[in-house]
């Protein structure tokens, strides 16, 4: 209900704006201009009450002086909703409330009270008033069927007038009640498609369905009837008595204590879905906040700021009472007395979930560590950022055209996404994104090196699509090594046995290791230092435990192991706080966890990526949009979506990079 009722609100908002804005093609005149303007605001949800009563007015003018059409109706119907209700979630009014509140003008805090005060009273004394209109619809068509024209400037009978008297029978005291809302969306939509079907057996053409018929149908079917209604007081009882109430201050007692460690991909997956349940909650993460690891790359290639791909994980968490936060860093774990041990303090725990991702593995080799940094991290991001940009720096004051070419060499180890997707960025970088910036040296000189152990990038991916990334990244310049495995790494030089690549700049992309979650828990690590976890993704021996994410090693993919994805981290999230959810209801225990593949991403550069989903792959432009798309879906917060799709419109047209600073420690 919560996902779907900002999106009937949005979409009566967009059927509000087409039906203003159509009559203005047959010429404009001053009160055209100004019902488009407020249908432009209502819109984008700015000033929404205001401009749903600007255009109120003239709506109900056009309805009750002139010939009477359903559609003004329910328009009606959506512009009291608007004026009463607010132009809803996803609108700039509510992005920008907070702001407002606090704001040095006088005047909005108090605009803000009136229009709370008129959401809280207003709305169920509006949703009353529906039902009421709805139930005279119903008794008009059950037992009053001929039409007139005082009831259809009223009532929309035409749009429903071909509903059965049963339906009509049914609904009427499900609507004066306020008894099974739900129920009336789908006898509304019957009425609607009752008409269609009518007008196929007369012979006639279909009229097509109102937009705004549906709409009101999903208004009445999802908002329900409001507290005054029995539906309402049925919800009001069940959360006082028996659901968990999340803006509850007081927090009991007796409630489970349920630990998350980690707020990556698996922890905040698992704790999101936790902080709905009866647990007195506590996540703990070396960061405060939570990183979209997918797009770090970007950080690193100056395409993206920080910020634009982070959000804290108190914001997250704001409104769960039930839930802390807490910044610190796991020492030990103690099973015995059920803590788990910081820096700081002991928390203590009745069920603990580890989800601590991974770092960085050289494979034995850690003293190349200062050579080559990997990405995992905002700072290595930043700190991999600073040294592409300064080798430019330093390649224009170069003293020699030996040290200007060896600053101008790329070297990136390892041919998975993060391997691909930065060799394709810097190569990008070199040809546009630095362009005309520099005198003495031509940035689309650089030479960017991929080196990949094995005999194809992306051994994730269908071997066809491995040939796709390699040809769009050659298209770029880059110099692919396959087959090609690196035996030392110094200051100012790669080996590979007895080849030796120059240079100043090398990216580490070639493996990773669990975070030490074994060693707290007192085992054996698995491969890559994970933990092997039981079906339910629970330590052997200790069903409190719950290892998920990259540190957990799982058999969960048909017997396969779980690949370090975050679909498969979110997945096995989720599925723990439902095993969680089980466990405290006393139902029965569900299935071992199973991983739904849901396919593999990678982009190369501005325009082209390899996207696998299914039996679908894509390659170039089409399959660099809908990377795209899905990368900003899987974003936390609104302002990072808006930040990264407008970074990305700039980039994509301007051919430049919004974040060339050069910051941090010099490396």
């Amino acid at each position: 209900m919560t996902t779907v009722r900002p999106l009937i609100d949005l979409g009566g908002r967009f059927w509000i704006f087409q039906a203003t804005v159509m009559p203005a093609m047959d010429g404009l005149d001053g009160s055209l201009l100004i019902k488009i303007a407020a249908a432009t605001l209502l819109l984008i949800g700015l000033a929404g009450r205001g401009s749903a009563l600007i255009l109120l007015l003239p709506a109900l003018i056009a309805q009750f002086s002139g010939d009477p059409f359903d559609s003004t109706l329910f328009q009606i119907v959506f512009l009291m909703w608007f004026v009463t209700h607010g132009a809803g979630a996803f609108s700039l009014d509510a992005l920008f409330v907070s702001g407002l509140r606090q704001g040095a003008l006088p005047i909005f805090p108090s605009v803000i009270k009136l229009a709370r005060s008129l959401d809280r009273h207003g709305q169920p004394v509006l949703l009353l008033l529906l039902r009421l209109w709805l139930a005279a619809t119903w008794f008009y068509l059950g037992f009053l069927p001929e039409t007139s024209q005082q009831a259809a400037a009223f009532l929309p009978v035409n749009t429903f007038s071909n509903t059965p008297p049963s339906f009509a029978m049914i609904g009427l005291p499900l609507a004066l009640l306020g008894i099974a809302m739900p129920v009336q969306l789908g006898l509304l939509v019957l009425g609607i498609l009752g008409q269609q079907a009518m007008n196929v057996m007369a012979g006639l053409e279909m009229t097509g369905v109102d937009p705004m018929a549906l709409l009101l149908c999903g208004l009445m079917g999802f908002y329900g009837g409001g507290w005054l209604s029995i539906d309402g007081f049925i919800s009001n009882w069940l959360q006082s008595h028996v659901l968990f109430e999340r803006r509850n201050d007081h927090i009991p007692d007796n409630w489970p204590r349920v630990v998350v460690v980690g707020a990556g991909f698996a922890g905040l997956a698992c704790a999101a879905r936790l902080a709905r349940l009866p647990v007195k909650l506590t996540v703990i993460d070396r960061q405060n906040y939570h990183l979209f690891q997918p797009l770090l790359y970007q950080i690193a290639t100056a395409s993206l700021s920080p910020a634009d791909i982070a959000i804290t994980i108190r914001g997250l968490f704001r409104s769960d009472h039930n839930v802390n936060v807490l910044l610190g860093e796991v020492t030990a774990i103690d099973k015995q007395k059920k803590q788990v041990m910081t820096a700081t303090k002991a928390v203590p725990y009745d069920m603990l979930v580890i989800a601590t991702g991974a770092q960085h593995s050289y494979f034995g080799r850690d003293e190349w560590t200062p050579y080559a940094p990997g990405l995992k991290r905002i700072e290595d991001g930043v700190q991999i950022r600073g040294r592409v940009l300064r080798a430019f720096e330093h390649a224009e004051a170069a003293a020699s055209e030996e040290q200007r070419a060896r600053l101008l060499n790329f070297v990136i180890i390892g041919g998975g996404p993060t391997g691909v997707e930065m060799a394709g960025a810097i190569a990008e970088m070199a040809l546009n994104g630095l362009r005309d910036d520099f005198r003495a040296i031509d940035p689309a000189t650089a030479r960017v090196i991929l080196i990949h152990a094995g005999d194809r990038l992306l051994p994730t991916f269908a071997p066809e699509m491995s040939v796709e990334a390699q040809k769009a990244l050659e298209r770029l310049g880059v110099e692919v090594r396959l087959d090609a495995r690196v035996t030392e790494i110094g200051p100012q030089s790669v080996f590979m046995g007895d080849e030796q690549i120059e240079t100043e700049t090398v990216i580490w992309a070639a493996g990773v290791t669990a975070s030490p979650a074994a060693h707290w828990l007192g085992i054996e690590p698995g491969p890559a230092g994970r933990v092997s976890v039981d079906g339910d993704l629970s330590v052997p021996g200790h069903p409190e435990i719950f290892v998920i994410g990259d540190v957990a090693s799982s058999l969960g993919w048909n017997g396969q192991p779980v690949p370090g994805l975050a679909p498969a981290a979110k997945q096995q999230g989720r599925y723990v706080a439902d095993l969680i959810r089980d466990k405290l209801s006393g139902r029965p225990k569900p299935p071992a966890f199973v991983y739904r593949h849901q396919g593999n991403l990678a982009t190369i550069g501005r325009k082209s990526a390899v996207v696998e989903i299914g039996r679908l792959k894509i390659a170039g432009a089409l399959a660099w949009f809908l990377w795209g798309a899905v990368h900003v879906g899987f974003l936390s917060g609104v302002r990072n979506r808006i930040a990264v799709v407008t970074n990305w419109i700039w980039s994509y047209f301007t051919l430049r990079f919004g974040v060339g600073l050069i910051t941090g420690e010099k490396s």
